[in-house]
Protein backbone atom coordinates (compact mmCIF):
# COMPACT_ATOMS: atom_id res chain seq x y z
CA UNK A 1 0.00 0.00 0.00
CA UNK A 2 1.65 3.19 -1.17
CA UNK A 3 -0.80 5.72 0.26
CA UNK A 4 -2.73 4.66 3.34
CA UNK A 5 -6.36 5.58 3.63
CA UNK A 6 -8.17 4.82 6.89
CA UNK A 7 -11.82 3.92 7.34
CA UNK A 8 -13.98 3.38 10.39
CA UNK A 9 -16.57 0.80 11.38
CA UNK A 10 -18.73 1.35 14.46
CA UNK A 11 -20.99 -0.97 16.46
CA UNK A 12 -23.06 0.08 19.45
CA UNK A 13 -24.33 -2.41 22.02
CA UNK A 14 -27.36 -1.08 23.87
CA UNK A 15 -27.65 -0.91 27.65
CA UNK A 16 -29.31 -4.32 28.08
CA UNK A 17 -26.64 -6.02 25.94
CA UNK A 18 -23.87 -4.34 27.94
CA UNK A 19 -25.48 -5.46 31.21
CA UNK A 20 -25.56 -9.05 29.91
CA UNK A 21 -21.87 -8.87 28.94
CA UNK A 22 -20.93 -7.44 32.36
CA UNK A 23 -22.96 -10.13 34.10
CA UNK A 24 -21.30 -12.86 32.03
CA UNK A 25 -17.83 -11.44 32.82
CA UNK A 26 -18.61 -11.18 36.56
CA UNK A 27 -20.06 -14.70 36.75
CA UNK A 28 -16.88 -16.07 35.18
CA UNK A 29 -14.44 -13.93 37.18
CA UNK A 30 -12.99 -12.05 34.21
CA UNK A 31 -12.70 -8.39 33.30
CA UNK A 32 -14.60 -6.76 30.47
CA UNK A 33 -11.25 -5.82 28.89
CA UNK A 34 -10.14 -9.47 28.79
CA UNK A 35 -13.55 -10.58 27.50
CA UNK A 36 -13.61 -8.02 24.68
CA UNK A 37 -9.94 -8.49 23.79
CA UNK A 38 -10.52 -12.25 23.49
CA UNK A 39 -13.59 -11.76 21.30
CA UNK A 40 -11.43 -9.50 19.11
CA UNK A 41 -8.76 -12.19 19.08
CA UNK A 42 -11.31 -14.80 17.95
CA UNK A 43 -12.26 -12.62 14.98
CA UNK A 44 -8.57 -12.15 14.13
CA UNK A 45 -7.96 -15.89 14.51
CA UNK A 46 -10.79 -16.70 12.11
CA UNK A 47 -9.87 -14.22 9.39
CA UNK A 48 -6.08 -14.59 9.61
CA UNK A 49 -6.17 -18.37 9.96
CA UNK A 50 -3.63 -18.02 12.80
CA UNK A 51 -4.12 -19.37 16.31
CA UNK A 52 -1.36 -17.29 17.86
CA UNK A 53 -0.45 -13.64 17.30
CA UNK A 54 0.48 -10.45 19.12
CA UNK A 55 -1.93 -7.66 20.00
CA UNK A 56 -0.80 -4.18 21.06
CA UNK A 57 -2.80 -3.27 24.14
CA UNK A 58 -2.85 0.42 24.97
CA UNK A 59 -2.53 1.26 28.66
CA UNK A 60 -2.92 4.49 30.56
CA UNK A 61 0.44 5.23 32.14
CA UNK A 62 0.31 8.57 33.97
CA UNK A 63 3.32 8.39 36.28
CA UNK A 64 3.28 10.51 39.47
CA UNK A 65 6.32 12.58 38.49
CA UNK A 66 4.78 15.83 39.80
CA UNK A 67 2.15 16.73 42.39
CA UNK A 68 -0.08 18.30 39.69
CA UNK A 69 0.26 15.46 37.19
CA UNK A 70 -3.51 14.76 37.38
CA UNK A 71 -4.20 18.32 36.17
CA UNK A 72 -2.16 17.90 33.00
CA UNK A 73 -3.99 17.29 29.73
CA UNK A 74 -2.04 15.02 27.44
CA UNK A 75 -1.53 11.58 26.03
CA UNK A 76 -0.37 9.29 28.82
CA UNK A 77 -0.81 6.07 26.89
CA UNK A 78 1.76 3.47 26.12
CA UNK A 79 1.47 -0.02 24.72
CA UNK A 80 2.13 -3.49 26.00
CA UNK A 81 2.30 -6.54 23.80
CA UNK A 82 -0.05 -9.43 24.50
CA UNK A 83 0.78 -12.90 23.26
CA UNK A 84 -2.71 -13.97 22.20
CA UNK A 85 -2.73 -17.76 21.96
CA UNK A 86 -6.25 -19.12 21.58
CA UNK A 87 -5.41 -22.80 21.92
CA UNK A 88 -8.11 -23.57 24.52
CA UNK A 89 -11.38 -24.86 23.10
CA UNK A 90 -13.67 -23.26 25.65
CA UNK A 91 -14.25 -19.50 25.18
CA UNK A 92 -14.13 -18.62 28.88
CA UNK A 93 -10.84 -20.52 29.22
CA UNK A 94 -9.52 -18.44 26.32
CA UNK A 95 -10.64 -15.27 28.13
CA UNK A 96 -8.90 -16.39 31.33
CA UNK A 97 -5.72 -17.09 29.36
CA UNK A 98 -5.79 -13.63 27.78
CA UNK A 99 -6.51 -12.06 31.18
CA UNK A 100 -3.45 -13.80 32.67
CA UNK A 101 -1.32 -12.47 29.79
CA UNK A 102 -2.65 -8.94 30.33
CA UNK A 103 -1.94 -9.04 34.07
CA UNK A 104 1.54 -10.43 33.48
CA UNK A 105 2.31 -7.77 30.85
CA UNK A 106 1.05 -5.00 33.17
CA UNK A 107 3.65 -6.03 35.75
CA UNK A 108 6.30 -5.08 33.17
CA UNK A 109 4.57 -2.04 31.65
CA UNK A 110 7.59 0.20 32.32
CA UNK A 111 9.38 -1.69 29.53
CA UNK A 112 7.19 -0.01 26.95
CA UNK A 113 5.81 -2.00 24.02
CA UNK A 114 7.30 0.43 21.49
CA UNK A 115 10.72 -0.09 23.07
CA UNK A 116 10.14 -3.86 23.01
CA UNK A 117 9.16 -3.79 19.32
CA UNK A 118 12.30 -1.76 18.50
CA UNK A 119 14.47 -4.29 20.35
CA UNK A 120 12.68 -7.18 18.63
CA UNK A 121 13.21 -5.56 15.21
CA UNK A 122 16.93 -5.05 15.90
CA UNK A 123 17.35 -8.60 17.18
CA UNK A 124 15.65 -10.09 14.10
CA UNK A 125 17.03 -7.63 11.54
CA UNK A 126 13.53 -6.32 10.77
CA UNK A 127 14.18 -2.57 10.95
CA UNK A 128 11.50 -0.47 9.17
CA UNK A 129 9.13 -3.44 8.93
CA UNK A 130 5.66 -3.60 10.40
CA UNK A 131 5.88 -6.15 13.19
CA UNK A 132 2.72 -5.85 15.31
CA UNK A 133 0.05 -3.93 13.37
CA UNK A 134 -2.99 -4.91 15.48
CA UNK A 135 -4.17 -2.74 18.41
CA UNK A 136 -6.78 -3.13 21.15
CA UNK A 137 -7.77 -0.07 23.19
CA UNK A 138 -10.20 -0.28 26.09
CA UNK A 139 -11.16 3.21 27.17
CA UNK A 140 -13.35 1.66 29.85
CA UNK A 141 -16.06 3.64 31.52
CA UNK A 142 -15.63 7.24 30.38
CA UNK A 143 -17.68 8.79 33.19
CA UNK A 144 -17.19 10.29 36.60
CA UNK A 145 -19.80 9.03 39.05
CA UNK A 146 -21.28 11.49 41.51
CA UNK A 147 -22.91 8.78 43.59
CA UNK A 148 -22.05 5.14 42.95
CA UNK A 149 -25.38 4.01 44.43
CA UNK A 150 -27.39 5.83 41.77
CA UNK A 151 -27.70 4.08 38.42
CA UNK A 152 -27.94 7.16 36.17
CA UNK A 153 -25.71 9.59 38.04
CA UNK A 154 -22.86 10.04 35.61
CA UNK A 155 -21.42 12.97 33.75
CA UNK A 156 -19.28 12.56 30.64
CA UNK A 157 -15.64 13.52 31.15
CA UNK A 158 -15.47 14.65 27.53
CA UNK A 159 -17.67 14.44 24.51
CA UNK A 160 -16.45 12.92 21.26
CA UNK A 161 -17.66 14.64 18.11
CA UNK A 162 -15.72 12.91 15.38
CA UNK A 163 -12.48 11.01 15.16
CA UNK A 164 -10.34 8.45 13.45
CA UNK A 165 -7.11 6.88 14.58
CA UNK A 166 -4.29 6.98 12.05
CA UNK A 167 -1.13 5.55 13.52
CA UNK A 168 1.89 4.54 11.50
CA UNK A 169 2.50 0.79 11.41
CA UNK A 170 -1.04 0.05 12.62
CA UNK A 171 -3.39 -1.77 10.26
CA UNK A 172 -6.34 -2.28 12.60
CA UNK A 173 -7.18 -0.43 15.82
CA UNK A 174 -10.10 -1.73 17.88
CA UNK A 175 -11.34 0.80 20.46
CA UNK A 176 -13.98 -0.12 23.02
CA UNK A 177 -15.63 2.32 25.43
CA UNK A 178 -18.64 2.41 27.70
CA UNK A 179 -20.69 5.56 27.13
CA UNK A 180 -24.20 6.44 28.28
CA UNK A 181 -24.66 2.90 29.60
CA UNK A 182 -23.86 1.46 26.17
CA UNK A 183 -20.80 -0.24 24.72
CA UNK A 184 -19.21 1.41 21.71
CA UNK A 185 -16.83 -0.59 19.53
CA UNK A 186 -14.91 1.24 16.81
CA UNK A 187 -12.52 -0.24 14.27
CA UNK A 188 -10.16 2.12 12.45
CA UNK A 189 -8.39 0.27 9.65
CA UNK A 190 -6.43 0.73 6.46
CA UNK A 191 -8.94 0.29 3.64
CA UNK A 192 -6.62 -1.27 1.08
CA UNK A 193 -5.55 -4.13 3.36
CA UNK A 194 -8.96 -5.56 4.26
CA UNK A 195 -11.83 -6.69 2.11
CA UNK A 196 -15.13 -4.97 2.87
Amino acid sequence: VEKTSFSRKHKLFVEEELKQLKKYAAENGVTMAALLCTAYGKVLKHWSNQRRFAINLTVFNRLPFHEDVNNIIGDFTSVILIDCDLKEKNFIDQVKGVQEKILSALEHRHYDGVEFIRDLAKENNMINQVITPIVFTDVGDNYQYENENEEIAYEPIMEEFQGITQTSQVYLDNQVAQRNGQLSIVWDYIQDIFEE
